[in-house]
């Protein structure tokens, strides 16, 4: 179909000055067939914007079903797909009616139509307020009142180091250890300032005040804690006077056990004598092991941790003895047993599982372990019936004592 198009009018269509402006062009033309002859019909019009008179591909394409009376048509671009176009470059109107191919040339879009782009800023008051998202570009020189400034200013309005030292206020005359302060209506560079205590006062525990000049502030006597370091199981006590070391026992409760009743596997066995003679001893072979069990007490504190002291002995010196959490079966009256996720669960060595021997042969030396419920969800309580077991991985590379490991006692301790 040949067709022509006269372009009547392209004008953006306005609302009032409170109302959003609509964002469409009125475009009107007349149609004819190849004969001359007025269309009088409906038909598929394709309208595209474009940034150049010819070639190049559309900004801005829309296809709308057009009504032509005898030849003329009204049509109002946008009102399918919305504009997108900023118009601040002139822009061309290309036509297609059906199948045809698009007309030429392409018509000038009327200057009418850039008011899209000035609508916004020439309908904005004195007092009018703009978010700081529709703020893009470099601001040249502007002045704008406080109390037109609402919101948060950001990191998307002011990028982080965007505002320098050139940008404040005096650009200049700051020198080295310079604070900027203000002296009440602008700011300036000012030497930072210094004062002089007059007056330190001294309370409860404090020695050496009041200082009005100079003078040592010192804890009193009867707050200082002692100098010298306390030993393995000490903790600083109050002897009435001072403070001193004193063993860490006051709080603690025992449960003595009885290593003969002790149930013994893998090689483990009693061995009756004077001095190191007598104990429970762990070969060095295979994987001897041994079990214990205890009731806690009535006066237990839910939740709190017991410990149990080995004390042991090995005729091999300068070597260690691997001595591992083998198993913990805790029973309940009125419930199943108390499992973890594995079954050593609850049974942390204190200070690791290898057991150092001594210099010398034959001396006692203590190893603890910590006992406590296996699951995280449930404390143990008095009443809890406790067995646990350990054994001697003589085949382990951290096992380098080549004789047996010999338990003379077992104690458990509690809060």
């Amino acid at each position: 179909m040949r067709a022509i198009v006269l372009i009547l009018a392209a004008a953006l269509c306005y609302g009032t000055v409170d109302a959003q402006v609509p964002h469409k062009i009125n475009y009107q033309g007349y149609l004819t067939n190849p004969g001359g002859t007025p269309v009088d019909a409906t038909v598929a019009m394709t309208f595209m914007l474009y940034n150049v008179s010819a070639g190049g591909s559309p900004l801005y394409t829309e296809i709308q079903a057009v009504t032509v009376t005898n030849g003329e048509f009204n049509a109002l671009i946008g009102a399918v797909t919305p504009l997108p176009l900023p118009f601040d470059v002139p822009y061309y109107l290309g036509v297609i009616v059906g199948a045809d191919p698009e007309m030429t040339p392409r018509q000038p879009v009327a200057a009418s139509a850039y008011s899209i782009r000035a609508a916004s800023a020439e309908t904005l008051t004195s007092a009018a307020i703009v978010t700081g998202s529709q703020i893009t570009g470099t601001i040249a020189t502007a002045t704008l009142p406080a109390g037109n400034l609402t919101g948060t200013i950001g990191t998307t309005q002011i990028a982080n180091n965007a505002v320098t030292q050139a940008k404040l206020s005096p650009l200049s005359g700051g020198t080295a250890g310079n604070v900027l302060g203000t002296d009440g209506s602008n700011l300036q560079w000012q030497a930072a300032t210094t004062g002089t205590v007059t007056g330190v006062g001294t309370g409860s525990g404090l020695t050496g005040g009041p200082i009005t000049t100079s003078g040592t502030i010192n804890l009193a006597t009867t707050q200082m804690l002692p100098t010298v370091a306390c030993t393995t199981n000490q903790i600083p006590k109050w002897n009435g006077s001072a403070w001193a070391c004193a063993a860490d026992n006051a709080a603690n409760k025992f449960i003595n056990v009885n290593i003969f009743g002790a149930f013994l596997v893998g090689g483990t066995f009693f061995n009756a004598g004077f001095g190191a003679n007598a104990g429970m001893r762990l070969p060095d072979s295979s994987a001897p092991q041994f079990s214990l069990g205890f009731t806690i007490p009535p006066d237990y504190t839910p939740g709190t941790d017991m410990t149990v002291r080995f004390l042991w002995h090995t005729p091999a010196t300068g070597c260690g003895i691997e001595l591992d959490p083998n198993y913990i079966s805790v029973a309940r009256a009125g419930r199943t047993h108390i499992l973890g996720a594995s079954a050593t669960d609850g049974l942390t060595m204190v200070g690791g599982t290898v057991l150092n021997a001594p210099a010398t042969a034959n001396q006692t030396s203590a190893k603890d372990m910590t006992i406590n419920s296996p699951s995280a969800a449930t404390n143990l309580q008095p009443g809890d019936s406790v067995i646990f077991g350990l054994f001697r991985p003589s085949g382990a590379g951290t096992d380098t004592c080549a004789n047996y490991l010999a338990i003379h006692g077992v104690s458990v301790s509690y809060q």
